[in-house]
């Protein structure tokens, strides 16, 4: 169903009527865009007035059926692009987008996949699967260990040293 002129025109004014922060949240829950961080970078280095107009032209793409994704696969279903992908396609394409607006864009990108990569590399390195982690106490062990004459402060749950070292590992 197309939206009515009053309803895009309500939306409209409404969007510029949002500070940058508020547009970014409002442009990720139309979209039902997931990758919020790409929402993020586009507020951040594309003006607003551009923002909105590729925003309303989403609109009206997506009311009127979609965009299709390019496929090099000939045997392939036409698929459409998602509401976020036929933002961005319309984003690239706009006058108002630089090149230097876009090279920001993919770089924030970049890093962002450059810093995730190094993430994983860290924790992969911890061996996180070989840390031991004491299992919990219970209250009924809590009343066996004390009759086997270990401290315990109940209001914590913690043992004396001699007692932590006893306790078989998870």
């Amino acid at each position: 169903m197309l939206p009515s002129d009053n309803q895009l025109k309500a939306i409209q004014k409404r969007l510029h009527s949002l500070s940058g922060s508020q547009l970014e949240i409002e442009i990720v829950t139309m979209l039902r865009e997931p990758k919020r961080h790409i929402i993020h970078s586009v507020v951040k280095v594309i003006p607003k007035e551009v923002i909105i107009d590729c925003m309303m032209q989403t609109i009206d793409v997506q009311s009127q059926g979609g965009m299709k994704q390019v496929s090099h696969d000939m045997e392939a279903d036409e698929k459409k692009k998602s509401a976020g992908g036929v933002f961005l396609t319309l984003l690239k394409k706009n006058p108002g987008v630089t090149k230097d607006m876009m090279k920001k864009l993919l770089k924030a990108e970049k890093d962002r996949a450059r810093d995730k990569r190094r993430t994983l590399s860290m924790l992969d390195g911890l061996d996180i699967d070989k840390i031991k982690i004491p299992k919990l106490i219970q209250p009924q062990e809590i009343q066996e260990i004390q009759t086997q004459g270990a401290s315990v402060d109940q209001s914590k749950g913690n043992l004396n040293a001699e007692m932590l070292d006893s306790l078989p590992d998870i």
